[in-house]
């Protein structure tokens, strides 16, 4: 047992006493994270259970009760019978379909979960509001509502095509107004285009509002580093830019926009980017001919074409071919773009031995159905992708390796990120979103890094901002407020430490690192004062205050007394000898230390 003193703590067991201990929730309990850590934290103080309530926006009564909502299942044409509730000593106080509103003591809240009928559901009312749809989900109100880390000292840059309707999201509180600088490298006008630049601006800020930002308009890989260049110029902590790239390079980490990104993170910036949204417009293979006449052949057994719709309202596709191998005349792919319906070629690309691209527009008045087909013109490799304009799925599409540019970058601080949908997030399983691309990379790297929610109610997206978009502007801002929150921690640390929480609360899929979830999604411990971490994965084996500690002997000579010093879900063996520094250790998973 760790047990604290007004001097000295010897190292036995695992402490008993500590004022919250969060564990990671059982895949078998109906019950959001976040009421299991409500409820854990009821047994042991009742009070700070509502306070940790408070900070995460929830209605709680004077009688010490908070409401929460409880689902028969998922299927919303089921009608919720309250009487089931009743029986179980639940207090309700609403019911709509299959869901139920109730108030329930947070004490009673795992002992609930688990006389819950099977498929019951136990979660959260409040955790899809429009005003902190990711800041909630994630975690991380607290830290602006109580410790009042709001971003103070990082600076941003935020670099998109466009920031229509800025100004809107500023008048309205969710935009920096004004920004520190705007470069506008198109020379259009910075709110000219598109919304996408407000909105991943607005989901930072609702995370990091006293951070110092820096918004860039651009078009191209090119402006690209020109904007990059300037963020280093101007000293900026953190950039997020959530524009992928077709055709740049097969290898990992090659083309321009990879060697912009590197400039960055060579300078010791955060690089935050989407995944991209190709997951269902993304299609790879080694390439086959059963006939030998040289046409690919998707299913293998005979399809030469991959089918897609051009509708009116998305009337342009765009189609990307890239392939393995060093550019040369004897290595040569060709794209052909068919009309479905009578056989006519509608575009073709066959001019380069390096990638292909195409574009057509539908100007018929209705929907027309192409047909994609890759020629192996002159060449002995096989392995190949074709991308599709994102919104026109391809028939034949690949669930993995959909990644394009520059999530393929080898840098270790640019960060990719993939996108789970909020209303999901606090399931013990929830779905990726079904167009989040997903690695393996081209090299076979891993990708994503970490995932985040999408679908969030902003002012330039009033019906919702969907897709990895969100992913890096999401990370970005937690990525802020826990860095001002805690400032002795360098680039390498804050990526560690954000990196090992989300292994920590939400590792989904498969156990460790996946090419879905990547290490797991965004997630931040309740907000502690005078904090520390613990996180062997950090590999601080030379004891840098600017890293997480990788041992209790470290923190034991390193930090303040009476420091909170935080477990995450590590084995640790007991220190010889005694810990001398007065500390209150947190360990966030049950047995985070072994004893001998």
């Amino acid at each position: 047992m760790l047990i604290a003193c007004s001097f000295s703590i010897m190292v036995t067991a695992q402490l008993s006493n500590a004022d919250v201990l969060h564990d990671t929730k059982s895949m078998r309990l109906p019950v959001c994270s976040n009421l299991w850590n409500i409820g854990k934290t009821a047994l042991l103080d009742p009070h700070q259970a509502i306070v940790q309530a408070k900070n995460q926006n929830m209605q709680t009564r004077e009688d010490g009760k908070i409401y929460i909502q409880i689902a028969d299942g998922w299927d919303t044409d089921k009608i919720m019978d309250p009487q089931v509730l009743a029986t179980l000593g639940v207090e309700v106080q609403d019911h709509f379909r299959n869901a139920a509103g109730c108030w329930v003591s947070p004490s009673e809240l795992i002992s609930l979960a688990q006389r819950l009928p099977q498929d019951f559901l136990l979660r959260s009312a409040n955790m899809f509001s429009a005003d902190h749809e990711g800041v909630v989900v994630t975690n991380s109100l607290s830290y602006k509502n109580t410790g009042g880390a709001n971003g103070q000292g990082v600076k941003i840059a935020i670099i998109d095509l466009g920031y229509t309707l800025l100004t809107n999201a500023q008048a309205a509180g969710t935009a920096p107004d004004p920004p520190a600088s705007t470069y506008d490298w198109t020379g259009s006008g910075l709110m000219v285009g598109t919304t996408h630049g407000t909105g991943c601006t607005e989901i930072t800020f609702e995370y990091a509002n006293q951070a110092t930002y820096y918004l860039h308009k651009i078009n191209g890989d090119v402006q690209l580093g020109l904007a990059i260049n300037q963020a280093i110029a101007d000293n900026v902590d953190l950039i997020t830019s959530s524009i992928s790239y077709y055709n740049t390079g097969w290898a990992d980490g090659t083309g321009l926009p990879c060697a912009a990104v590197k400039d960055a993170t060579d300078a010791g910036i955060l690089f935050f980017h989407g995944s991209g949204n190709f997951n269902q417009t993304h299609y790879q293979g080694d390439f086959l001919t059963t006939d030998g006449d040289d046409w690919h052949e998707y299913n293998g057994s005979g399809d030469e074409t991959n089918q897609a719709t051009v509708t009116t309202s998305n009337n342009t596709i765009n189609v990307f071919l890239q392939w393995q191998g060093n550019p040369a005349p004897a290595n040569d792919f060709d794209l052909y773009l068919f009309n479905a319906t009578n056989g006519n070629v509608l575009a073709s690309a066959v001019l380069t031995n390096d990638f292909e691209y195409l574009s057509w527009t539908n100007n018929t008045g209705s929907s027309v159905n192409v047909e994609v087909a890759v020629l192996r013109y002159n060449s002995n490799q096989d392995d190949f992708e074709v991308f599709v304009s994102t919104g026109q799925s391809l028939g034949f599409n690949q669930t993995g390796s959909s990644s394009a540019s520059p999530s393929n970058s080898l840098e270790e601080f640019c960060i990719t990120v993939g996108a789970i949908n909020n209303t999901e997030y606090d399931d013990a399983d929830p779905q990726a979103e079904s167009f989040s691309s997903r690695g393996p990379t081209n090299s076979g790297n891993i990708v994503p890094d970490l995932i985040a929610p999408d679908n969030l109610t902003l002012v330039a997206y009033p019906n919702g901002f969907s897709g990895s978009s969100a992913g890096g502007p999401n990370t970005c801002g937690l990525t802020a407020v826990l860095w001002s929150e805690h400032d002795y921690l360098s680039a390498t640390g804050i990526k560690e430490l954000v990196r090992g929480l989300a292994a920590l609360y939400n590792d989904w899929g498969d156990p460790g690192k996946d090419n879905t979830y990547g290490e797991g999604g965004l997630y931040l411990p309740d907000f502690v004062s005078d904090s520390r971490f613990i996180y062997k994965g950090a590999n601080n084996i030379n004891g840098l205050i600017s890293l997480p500690f990788y041992s209790m002997e470290q923190a034991n000579t390193m930090v303040h007394p009476n420091s909170n010093v935080f477990f995450l879900g590590e084995t640790h063996d007991p220190p010889a000898g005694i810990i001398s520094t007065p500390m209150i250790y947190r360990s966030l998973v049950e047995s985070a230390i072994t004893k001998d």
